[in-house]
């Protein structure tokens, strides 16, 4: 498959279970991947922590071609309102989107996050108000806890889909609020502008090709827009 589809992406999810087999069984094993590694990536997952969530999020960044501009987007926001870790996370799925490039990516953070968002769905099904399709629907909630004496955890709602986090200093939250609340608004409108891009570059083609040929079907949608929504 790879050989005659050499743009294809293998990914594989793995389970560790070392106690269940022989040495000689997990010797094979590390042999097989050893040479299989360079045409496909496997994660390590757990049934006990979030890791598969963190694996899959790493597979969907693959097919969203405005990965890197979000991340770039991230990047500026950390650098201008002082955040140690920012994330935009897909809310349904707890899979995080993208992330700063600033510092690697800490698990134990990466579960509190997730936690977080559980805990905001939670009552948000209960308190907010819901659209026609059942989704609670807020894009102006907000949600801050206090990790210790010197970090908070800070969430706030971008759309019906989709959750911007991060972590900041506790110095830096109570003395750039307004601030850092101006700088999301305008993150906001940024990734509305960047996944709405090929959406619309999408219609302008499908427009053009009507004209031409007179046909009145569609152009294929945009994996970033069928998994984020409707901005």
């Amino acid at each position: 498959m790879i050989h005659s589809c050499p743009n294809i992406s293998l990914t594989q999810f793995k389970k560790p279970i070392r106690d269940c087999y022989p040495s000689p069984i997990l010797n094979t094993d590390k042999e097989i991947y050893a040479k299989i590694a360079t045409e496909f990536c496997y994660h390590l997952t757990s049934i006990y922590d979030h890791s598969i969530f963190e694996a899959f999020s790493k597979v969907v960044h693959k097919l969203i071609p405005q990965h890197r501009q979000l991340e770039r987007l991230l990047d500026f926001l950390c650098n201008s309102c002082g955040l140690e870790r920012a994330f935009l996370f897909d809310v349904a799925s707890k899979i995080f989107i993208a992330s700063d490039c600033i510092s690697p990516l800490d698990t134990q953070l990466y579960e509190l996050c997730c936690d977080k968002i559980d805990l905001v769905l939670d009552i948000s099904n209960i308190y907010a108000s819901k659209d026609i399709e059942g989704i609670s629907a807020d894009d102006s909630s907000y949600t801050c806890v206090k990790l210790n004496n010197e970090l908070y955890l800070y969430m706030k709602q971008v759309n019906k889909f989709l959750a911007f986090v991060c972590v900041i200093r506790d110095e830096i939250f109570m003395e750039n609020r307004g601030i850092m609340d101006y700088n999301l608004t305008l993150f906001k409108d940024s990734i509305r502008d960047i996944l709405s891009a090929p959406q619309n570059a999408n219609q302008n083609q499908s427009i053009n090709n009507q004209n031409n040929t007179n046909s009145s079907e569609p152009e294929p949608s945009n994996m970033a827009d069928s998994l984020l929504g409707n901005l």
